[in-house]
């Protein structure tokens, strides 16, 4: 059911239903067959919620902190008080902004980046018209992932530390993208290509703004990525030195600006820092452990014997099984109609009329298509 596409979808559960159509829970799936379109995975793309624990923690804030446990019947006074919540809210982030605190969805960002550098070998197609790019899964490397450019530059906060990957400026085909949609792994690959071969224009007052933020050993490996990553495992220390050199030499074209010189500043002044972390200290090998000598103080343990799991955890299945069940599903046969699924037309003939849509092929009663010529059907999902 993770189809992110609506026909293939409708396509496919039909022969599901089918399958189950003799067990005790074919009556209760049916139910909800009939209101895909609230749970389906391809109704709910872009929209950040898989489930509704955001909209009942916040109704349990509004009962329990807010209203006290008290019944409220007054529409003013439900205004006054959701005012009051976005008041909260706002001071809220603005306190975790003074503190340098992130929220999580900048942490998975961020998450996500680290995650992308671990496979950069990855491939990346770009096409013709220079904003699609085709990147290779990671777990199937014949699949590919289209990534689009949507626009050039973008104000929001929530991008990426590293790369500045936005989910305004991308957007990616990949289930992580379409269900949470945040930046995945395959968009910050093609900002990191995009950043190294310099064909994003990322300008130096927005560095100096994330430079205070992230910090100045980030705003130094931002600017010395492009040689330091790209350096070869075999590479000698005199050669990464002499990158490094040819990438600070071109920091002389930017110190026009005030922030840029301050934050030039800062960054010198850590590299000694970075320097002094990259030397190991002297540790006397001599010494002796204060405790070396006391003995193992004896604890107490639970007598209690664990509960054994008879039954295995369900799991996520894996993409293969994904692939071979999919497979499996497409060769059924099935007599359940897409639009009531249900068996019979509920008609008072005794013969039932099907028919096929020629996109799809997924098939529907006559009766619920509610059209006389079958020859050039096309279902409502294809439409």
């Amino acid at each position: 059911m993770q189809n992110t596409m609506i026909n293939k979808s409708q396509y496919i559960l039909p022969k599901f239903l089918s399958v189950i159509k003799s067990s005790p829970f074919f009556e209760y799936f049916q139910t909800y067959c009939k209101h895909s379109e609230q749970w389906a995975l391809c109704f709910r793309i872009g929209t950040p919620m898989n489930t509704n624990m955001y909209s009942e923690s916040f109704h349990r804030v509004l009962k329990i902190c807010y209203l006290n446990h008290k019944y409220n019947r007054r529409l003013d006074s439900l205004l006054y008080i959701l005012k009051k919540i976005a008041s909260d809210k706002v001071f809220q982030q603005l306190q975790k902004k003074e503190k340098g605190k992130h929220s999580h969805r900048v942490c998975d960002i961020n998450k996500r980046h680290k995650h992308a550098e671990s496979f950069r070998h990855s491939a990346i197609i770009l096409s013709d018209d220079r904003n699609t790019y085709a990147v290779s899964s990671e777990s199937r490397p014949d699949v590919f992932y289209t990534v689009k450019k949507q626009k050039s530059t973008c104000d929001c906060k929530m991008k990426c530390q590293f790369c500045s990957a936005c989910c305004h400026l991308y957007s990616c085909t990949c289930l992580d993208s379409c269900t949470n949609n945040s930046v995945c792994k395959h968009i910050h690959l093609v900002s990191m290509k995009n950043f190294r071969d310099g064909t994003d224009d990322i300008d130096i007052s927005t560095v100096a703004k994330s430079h205070s933020e992230v910090g100045d050993l980030v705003y130094f490996q931002r600017i010395t990525s492009m040689e330091v990553n790209s350096a070869p495992a075999n590479s000698t220390k005199e050669d990464l030195i002499k990158k490094i050199n040819s990438r600070l030499a071109s920091i002389s074209t930017i110190t026009n600006n005030t922030d840029s010189i301050k934050c030039l500043q800062s960054m010198y002044n850590s590299l000694g820092n970075i320097l002094a972390q990259a030397i190991p200290p002297t540790v006397a090998t001599n010494k002796r452990k204060p405790n070396e000598n006391s003995e193992i103080q004896g604890r107490y343990f639970s007598t209690r014997k664990k509960r054994k799991m008879d039954t295995k955890l369900i799991e996520k299945p894996s993409n293969k099984e994904a692939q071979s069940w999919e497979q499996a599903l497409q060769l059924i046969d099935t007599d359940i109609c897409a639009i009531c699924f249900n068996e019979d037309d509920n008609t008072n003939t005794e013969r039932v009329n099907w028919v096929s849509c020629i996109i799809c092929s997924v098939w529907v009663h006559k009766s619920c298509a509610n059209i006389q010529d079958q020859s050039d059907f096309i279902c409502c999902y294809c439409i």
